[in-house]
């Protein structure tokens, strides 16, 4: 799963703040909530769509850093199931 946002504070303003190891709770239409653990961050150009698309990770979020010019991005694992 690959989610992009903006990084106003409502969306993922937040994301540059999380730190390898926290986890991240994703819930569903359904209600379901899926757990993940951030693997990995980096900083990457808006041309790096390989490395997003084909990263082997179940979770990838990333929003764009101050200015634009970069995508602060988010690898993640995910470590259970909870519904």
């Amino acid at each position: 799963i690959v989610i992009a946002a903006h990084n106003y504070k409502k969306h993922f303003g937040s994301l540059s703040s999380l730190n390898i190891g926290d986890e991240i709770i994703l819930t569903d239409t359904s209600k379901n909530t899926h757990e993940y653990s951030v693997a990995r961050i980096e900083v990457l150009n808006p041309t790096d769509v390989e490395k997003v698309q084909n990263s082997g990770y179940d979770l990838v979020l990333y929003t764009c850093t101050y200015g634009g010019k970069t995508r602060v991005t988010l690898f993640c694992n995910r470590i259970s199931n909870r519904s």
